[in-house]
């Protein structure tokens, strides 16, 4: 079983992806139930398997090999913190592909999003210099 593992593992499946494949060719868990994908992954910290995405992605973390970002990456390029970046995927300022529940963001962001974006953090961040001096009595 670790062989056919490391066969769809190899065809970048998710876990749950393998557990799928796994119980159609018949194999079950030692208590005799399907695979789920939880069971995949306990399997593949046992046997030393990296998780689909780890091959992908820099050892930072940051991006992707083939050069897109992860929310973390897009925080850091931008200098801001991740929530904001899951904000503006949701407000429709920044465009990725979920991979899955539990799994990363894949995200293109191009210089120009990338200068627009930062002159917003910009402006929400810079707070005009007023006076509170009371001019009467000068």
């Amino acid at each position: 079983m670790q062989a056919r593992r490391s066969q769809l593992h190899a065809a970048r499946q998710t876990d749950a992806q393998v557990a799928v494949g796994l119980n159609a060719e018949g194999y079950r868990t030692p208590s005799g139930r399907p695979f789920r994908g939880k069971n995949v992954w306990y399997l593949r910290q046992l046997w030393g398997m990296p998780g689909e995405q780890a091959s992908e992605i820099t050892a930072d973390g940051l991006r992707w090999v083939d050069g897109s970002y992860t929310v973390r990456g897009v925080g850091q390029a931008l200098g801001v913190p991740k929530s904001t970046g899951h904000r503006w995927l949701k407000q429709g300022r920044l465009e990725g592909t979920h991979l899955g529940l539990g799994r990363l963001w894949r995200m293109q962001l191009t210089d120009e999003q990338s200068h627009a974006l930062r002159g917003q953090v910009h402006r929400a961040t810079h707070i005009p210099f007023i006076s509170r001096r009371n001019d009467k009595g000068s």
